[in-house]
């Protein structure tokens, strides 16, 4: 049975095994979801793929929005008319979309219902950072549901809804990438009759307007809509109580997973009790100390802020408890990146004294580890064969190189996407990665600095763009910092998983649209020095960065360059190219110097090789030998 398939099942008390994001789409699909939003952000992007999938054939609206804030504001629109609605977003997001939602905590959304789906990265697998959500949820005043598994995710996100409409707030489902890319064994529920009515916006604009005229009695009803949820909460079938020995586990999310696994390893059954929290903002206050009260010590388990623990300790302390709490900030549990089963079995091992039965389990585990260690290919950060942004930054490092421009000291800022590999890779171009829209605004701080010695390139995906470049364009056109702006433009999203954005004339649920392009969009904004070019054209691209080099340092004004040609990955493939071993002197030039994953050291001729199964026919590297003897006519 298909994805979409299991998604549109109205079979209730079936059961499937589903992924953590299509078991949050298919809990937004028996809640009643009626309008979905998102940007692509892993951890969570399945999630409104999936909702985009079957939006036609049961009655709802999904939108890929041009960025988070953007998605909040058009999912609360809908909020506020009547609609349930939802909008996801990886943790980093969230700060994008905070302005609205600091806002949309205080209006409430009246009859509607509002879900903002988190997926938080601990261990920083895929982000630039560990933020964790149920902090900043705490910081907007939010109530923040945890799931602990798949199944568990989809129940979760049915009562976020539930809450959502109840107490005409935003309520946050948080996750981390453990959950949302597990797979289990998900109970189906009642799929409703779906008629998207007309909405109704009740006016209000003691409600409806944020200022100083009305604000403070809005903060002031939110925080009894807290105190009320707070009470709800502490419903002990809301989350996992298992009470028996006077050391106990505290955990949400994958964390207390982890923490019962860990139990069992150790057979400690009878000596630890467990609460698994569901709902971590407001805390359950009254069911905490229910549980605390038989402990003599706790052990916190949680990713990747000592949150709970921090929480904790004040609610022992407001007590009186006498409770000795271990986590994070104790040593007990590692302070940062993810956590995993080791960790949490070594820590619980070490409060029971059962540090023996710990490494005799840890030997057979250490064991397969190893094992598999030696059946897996080493991997390391690399472009696909045949991408264009390879090409890109050959090209513009190779003009940089002809425009006598010191490439130890001219800073490159890079954004966020498949172009931040440009470090690692051959090429080795790139200084700076930190935020979406960062790539240009950095770029111009740098240039100010710099007092106009070396010419800057601030590097910017097409997505990117769209999402949070465009600011960072007019700045530098209306303020004239003469840097030059980089456009990889690959024609998708391609980091996440190649989902359409503004450059695409398609959207989410495939439906044609407007194809709307940066280049025109530099020159309605007043550049003057605009180019397009294809990476794949590699003397061209060269000659056109050395234009624009040479035009920032003369004129002192912006230049933009658009490097487009569609991802390797989603274009049609050509015939692969092949090394004539006749021409080829073994310089190794396109290995050292652009080292497309295609090409490859053959050390018994001592020549290079072109692997045609990775070989997309692009020719990059053909224009690039010296010798010309790479040529067509792969196999």
């Amino acid at each position: 049975m298909s994805l979409r398939e299991i998604l549109k099942l109205d079979k209730p008390g079936h059961r499937v095994l589903m992924m953590g994001n299509y078991a949050i789409a298919r809990g937004a699909i028996e809640a009643g979801v009626e309008v979905a939003t998102g940007y692509p952000g892993t951890p969570s992007t399945e999630a409104l793929e999936a909702l985009a999938s079957v939006s036609d054939e049961l009655g709802f609206y999904v939108e890929l929005s041009v960025n988070e804030k953007v998605a909040v504001e058009v999912a609360g629109g809908a909020a506020l008319a009547g609609y349930k609605a939802m909008s996801t977003m990886k943790h980093v997001g969230l700060n994008v979309a905070s302005d609205i939602v600091q806002t949309l905590n205080l209006s409430g959304i009246d009859d509607g219902a509002l879900v903002l789906y988190v997926a938080d990265d601990p261990g920083a697998w895929v982000s630039q950072n560990e933020q964790d959500t149920r902090v900043f949820a705490n910081f907007l005043h939010l109530p923040c549901l945890t799931p602990h598994r798949p199944g568990h995710a989809k129940e979760l996100t049915i009562k976020a809804f539930e809450i959502s409409k109840k107490y005409s707030l935003p309520v946050i489902l948080r996750t981390t990438h453990r959950v949302s890319h597990a797979s289990g064994v998900v109970e189906l529920g009642e799929i409703p009759t779906r008629t998207m009515r007309p909405g109704v916006f009740k006016k209000n604009l003691e409600k409806y307007y944020l200022g100083d005229v009305y604000v403070q009695k809005l903060h002031e009803e939110l925080h009894e809509k807290l105190l009320k949820l707070e009470k709800e909460f502490g419903d002990p079938s809301l989350h996992i109580v298992k009470k028996s020995g006077e050391i106990g586990i505290i955990g949400d999310g994958v964390a207390f997973t982890y923490a019962a696994e860990a139990v069992e390893i150790l057979g400690a059954e009878s000596e630890v009790s467990l609460l698994g929290l569901s709902a971590v903002n407001p805390l359950p206050t009254e069911l905490l100390l229910d549980f605390l009260r038989d402990m003599r010590q706790v052990l916190v388990v949680e990713e990747v802020e000592p949150y709970l623990e921090t929480q904790l300790k004040a609610i022992i302390g407001d007590a009186g408890l006498n409770v000795k709490v271990l986590g994070r900030k104790t040593g007990h549990i590692p302070w940062s990146s993810e956590l995993d089963l080791e960790l949490v079995t070594k820590a619980l091992a070490k409060i029971l004294g059962k540090e023996e039965r710990m490494k005799k389990v840890m030997a057979v585990n250490m064991d397969v580890v190893e094992k598999a260690k030696k059946l897996t290919p080493p991997r390391y950060l690399s472009f696909c064969p045949g991408c264009p942004h390879l090409a890109t930054f050959y090209e513009l490092k190779r003009a940089m190189l002809f425009e006598h421009v010191d490439l130890r000291k001219a800073p490159i800022p890079l954004d966020i996407g498949c172009y931040g590999l440009a470090p690692f890779s051959a090429v080795k171009i790139g200084d700076i990665s930190f935020c979406m829209g960062s790539g240009i605004g950095v770029a111009q701080g740098l240039e100010i600095a710099m007092e106009q010695q070396i010419p800057v390139v601030g590097v910017i995906g097409d997505s990117t763009f769209y999402h949070a470049g465009m600011p960072a364009l007019l700045n530098a056109a209306w303020n004239n910092h003469p840097i030059i702006m980089l456009v990889a433009d690959n024609r998708t999203t391609a980091m996440t998983g190649h989902q359409p954005h503004p450059g695409v004339p398609r959207r989410i649920d495939g439906k044609e649209t407007i194809w709307i392009k940066p280049e025109d969009i530099a020159r309605a904004t007043g550049y003057e020095f605009v180019e397009v070019i294809d990476p794949y054209d590699v003397n061209k691209s060269v000659e056109t960065f050395r234009k624009a080099i040479r035009y920032v340092r003369d004129r002192r004004k912006p230049a933009v360059i658009v490097a487009r040609r569609e991802c390797a990955l989603i274009a049609p493939t050509k015939p692969p190219y092949k090394v004539d071993p006749d021409k080829c002197t073994g310089c190794k030039v396109c290995l050292t110097m652009f080292g497309c994953q295609a090409l490859q050291w053959d050390p018994s001729t001592r020549k290079v090789l072109i692997r045609p199964e990775l070989c997309v026919g692009c020719g990059v590297c053909a224009q690039i030998c010296p010798f010309k003897a790479i040529v067509p006519g792969g196999e």
